[in-house]
């Protein structure tokens, strides 16, 4: 499963701890953004 699938799955669960599995996905998301980054710059 990729970053987009984990977050779909997180929006669509009906669960008390949805605001968490959101900030969960939006951490996961901005994670990714910053290691594709760094892979990015080291590879100039």
């Amino acid at each position: 499963m990729n970053a987009r699938t984990n977050i779909a799955l997180l929006a669509n669960s009906s669960s008390p701890l949805h605001p968490l599995q959101e900030l969960l996905a939006v951490a996961g998301y901005q994670c990714n953004v910053f290691h594709a980054g760094r892979d990015l710059i080291q590879g100039l």
